[in-house]
């Protein structure tokens, strides 16, 4: 359980802090969602992408999710989800009862992707470049304020010709 409250309690700079930030995402791949596909980082190869890290058990990803759901919404952005520590079928559910704002779906039972995207726990939320480096990252539950202030303007400034994202 305490993975599930575990960022709550990291103080806001903690939270925010760029450890991961210039550094590549690393090799993923992991099982999708559907159990037949493979979620693997070719899905961010020459795009800018956000990566949602939540999981069926997690009292925080409950309350981040509806934040999630309208930046899906904006149109202005590709949504990965990663399952972590959990089952397909929980995940799979858990995602029928809320919503869906993920446009593909890993699932990471074992927690393999802890190293590729220097995870630490539930929830996390991270966007990549184009590159497929990791310019923002974001431990703890998202919400609109974040969405608007930080996530949706690092997203319009990615996209600038040769941006970088430690210029921001």
């Amino acid at each position: 359980m305490a993975l599930a409250f575990g960022n709550f309690s990291a103080p806001e700079k903690e939270r925010r802090k760029p450890s991961s930030i210039g550094y590549s995402a690393g090799n993923v791949d992991i099982p999708s969602i559907d159990g037949k596909t493979r979620f693997t980082s070719d899905l961010w190869n020459n795009k800018i992408v956000v990566v949602n890290v939540f999981a069926s058990w997690c009292k925080p990803c409950l309350a981040e999710h509806p934040a999630l759901m309208r930046l899906a919404q904006t149109g202005k952005v590709e949504m990965l989800g990663i399952a972590w520590k959990d089952k397909p079928d929980n995940a799979a559910g858990w995602l029928r009862t809320r919503g869906n704002p993920y446009h593909h779906i890993g699932v990471d039972e074992k927690g393999e992707t802890t190293t590729a995207l220097g995870l630490t726990g539930v929830p996390e939320t991270l966007i990549l470049d184009k590159h497929g480096k990791i310019a923002y990252h974001y431990k703890a539950a998202i919400d609109d304020t974040l969405v608007n202030s930080v996530i949706l303007p690092m997203i319009e400034h990615l996209r600038q010709p040769d941006a970088n994202p430690a210029q921001r």
